[in-house]
């Protein structure tokens, strides 16, 4: 293998990302064996957690595997003349979209990003999905860091979404457009949404409302505004009465 050149700041970026991915292994191997003592003890032994526990352990080896292979080969450059040649340290595009499966198609990791409203802003770097993310994201916004997280989670496809607070970063045109597209992949999965953005939970089939940690109420959008106080207090502190009965129509028409 040639000398990677980078210069001090890759350097010690390549390092962080190395560790980071060691101590995330350590973690993920404690947790595995948790959950594998958990499965054999319930005499389950296809037990889902575990199994994704393991693919998960595997994609985090390879990747430490990978760095590992290059470590003897990094080569920190100061001269300016040289800068043209270094290697971005960080993860490309296209790797954090396809973090669950790195055989994934490129039409299904577009996708991904095209459901997730992430395709703007890709298209608009230099080397688009081979473009690299700094460490922590540093190249990135909130909003775009959420929308990579999105479509990676999207690219895996699996039969339970679970956005914890997901949505906030984006702004509410992109958050409408997001889960307008989002309701249309996950028809027939399961979305659990955390969120305290009302906008971004108006069309759940079923709302829990928590108030210091407790559940006040459960139902739809309709019938918490009708019979929860908390709920609707909410609502109205974030959304327009002309915002409330744009959604009201909304639904109306696609209920004819």
């Amino acid at each position: 293998m040639e000398e990677i050149l980078v210069d001090e700041n890759g350097y010690k970026q390549f390092f962080e990302e190395l560790k980071r991915l060691e101590d995330l292994s350590r973690s993920n191997s404690a947790l595995g064996s948790e959950v594998y003592k958990d499965a054999v003890g319930d005499g389950w032994h296809d037990n889902f957690a575990f199994e994704e526990s393991m693919r998960e352990s595997r994609a985090i080896a390879k990747r430490i595997d990978d760095l590992l292979s290059k470590k003897q080969y990094l080569k920190i450059v100061d001269d300016k003349d040289k800068k043209e040649n270094l290697v971005n340290i960080g993860d490309k595009v296209s790797i954090n979209i396809k973090y669950s499966d790195e055989n994934m198609s490129d039409e299904r990791m577009i996708e991904a990003a095209e459901i997730a409203q992430a395709t703007e802003f890709i298209e608009g770097k230099e080397e688009k999905y081979k473009d690299a993310i700094a460490q922590g994201g540093a190249n990135v916004s909130g909003g775009q860091k959420q929308r990579l997280s999105i479509a990676r989670a999207i690219a895996k496809d699996p039969e339970i979404f679970v956005f914890d607070d997901s949505f906030s970063a984006l702004d509410f045109k992109t958050d409408a457009k997001l889960r307008e597209a989002l309701a249309e992949k996950t028809e027939n999965k399961t979305v659990i949404i955390v969120a305290q953005r009302i906008s971004t939970i108006l069309n759940a089939d079923q709302i829990i409302v928590l108030e210091e940690g407790k559940v006040v109420g459960i139902g739809k959008h309709e019938q918490l505004m009708k019979e929860n106080e908390t709920y609707r207090q909410i609502a109205l502190s974030q959304l327009s009465e002309k915002e409330l009965s744009e959604y009201k129509e909304n639904k109306d028409g696609k209920e004819e």
